[in-house]
């Protein structure tokens, strides 16, 4: 949504809020919503229409199913400091159901879990979950319900549904091969759409941001292509690393005891996959924005990536290293040399020539024309000693990476 249709909606949403609920329940912290709205996405404008819905709406309910996990991600969760975590359950969130901070146990828990289905709540569900045949590997509770089981009935009558942490999102460790407990992720056998957020485990900030956009606009946030809110999982992390400048200018950390580490120089030899990972963590950081991997000299591990433990190699080996996959390499078959039309053709083709000897080409054959329509015609030739010292009048960083070139 752009800022119009923001506005739009909150202020449709506001409208309908104040038809059932006529005073404010209590004074909002304003400057705290204004921070959440510009983390979200939320501009300036619309944050007075944020604190009115939320000083007369009633706390969402939540439910928060525990599955296959280290509770890692209620443990971020938790670790909500501004506000207190106390204030959020007292004021905006309703936590009916969290086996790990709920004072009721076996059968009496079950009772605040069903009772609550009667009523409009939010879905969270934490961990990987086994199926058929194994689905016995997750079984929890008084009455020894499956995690499938459990999770299709609950998510049946939820208003939405996110799957905090990568284990929840894509299946996480225990998925990894050979996954004997055949685990995956919920949106895999879920028909309802889920919300994920990845991390291991993702920061306060996204699980408390994604569940504020909900109640605020009562609505799902813009995803991308693995159901994840583009407002904290559309930005490559490398792009926001503050170790980003020395990766340019060719400066890096050579092993963990490396001197240079206080430096800030870049982790990517000692295993850091940030380029190839979509994540907000240099923003957000970790523990009330004290730090995050990167920052305290451990290079990021891709956990928010779908099957990281398996696509990304070992922790501290960088992704060039033949050695650092586990599972086993695939062999390139050769590419066909050209691909061309036949006798038999009727209408127009698009061809790709692409040869290892000879320029890639992309260009319309016609049947009525033996003189092609050249489309893309590329090749790239540089004479190497020109184009490093043309880096290295540049500026500062491209001196730099010429000079770390030539050691």
């Amino acid at each position: 949504m752009d800022k119009t249709q923001m506005l739009e909606r909150l202020e449709q949403r506001l409208s309908e809020i104040q038809s059932q609920y006529k005073e404010p329940r209590y004074i909002v912290n304003k400057e705290w919503i204004g921070q959440i709205c510009t983390l979200i996405g939320i501009p300036k404008e619309c944050i007075e229409l944020c604190v009115q819905i939320l000083s007369l709406k009633p706390p969402t309910r939540l439910i928060w199913l525990h599955m296959a996990e280290c509770t890692g991600c209620s443990e971020s969760f938790l670790r909500l400091d501004k506000p207190g975590v106390e204030s959020l359950l007292l004021e905006y969130i309703s936590l009916e159901y969290h086996e790990t901070i709920m004072g009721a146990v076996g059968f009496g828990a079950k009772k605040s879990l069903h009772d609550t289905l009667d009523e409009d709540f939010i879905l969270v569900i934490e961990g990987g979950v086994s199926l058929d045949e194994n689905a016995y590997f997750m079984t929890s509770g008084a009455d020894s319900i499956t995690g499938e089981m459990e999770s299709k009935e609950v998510a049946s009558k939820a208003k939405a549904i996110f799957a905090v942490g990568t284990c929840s999102s894509f299946g996480g460790v225990q998925a990894a091969l050979p996954n004997p407990t055949s685990s995956v992720g919920i949106d895999t056998f879920l028909s309802q759409k889920v919300v994920n957020i990845p991390g291991c485990p993702p920061s306060e900030a996204n699980i408390i941001g994604s569940l504020i956009y909900f109640i605020l606009f009562d609505e799902l946030p813009e995803l991308d292509n693995f159901n994840r809110p583009l407002w904290s999982y559309g930005k490559n992390l490398h792009d926001m690393c503050e170790r980003k400048a020395k990766f340019e200018s060719g400066d890096f950390v050579e092993s963990f005891d490396d001197p240079h580490l206080q430096d800030g120089y870049c982790l990517y030899k000692v295993g850091c996959k940030g380029p190839y990972v979509a994540n907000n963590c240099p923003k957000v950081k970790f523990n009330a924005k004290t730090s995050w991997p990167v920052r305290a000299g451990h290079g990021c591990i891709a956990c928010s990536e779908p099957n990281f433990w398996d696509s990304f190699g070992r922790i501290e080996e960088p992704l060039n290293n033949v050695n650092a996959y586990i599972t086993t390499r695939k062999t390139l078959s050769h590419l066909p040399h050209i691909h061309n039309i036949d006798d038999e053709t009727d209408s127009n083709t698009l061809i790709l020539e692409w040869q290892s000897n000879a320029p890639t080409k992309i260009y319309i054959q016609t049947t009525d024309s033996a003189i092609p329509q050249n489309l893309l015609d590329c090749s790239f030739q540089a004479h190497f000693p020109t184009l490093l010292a043309h880096l290295s009048g540049k500026n500062k960083l491209g001196a730099r990476l010429v000079e770390n070139y030539s050691k």
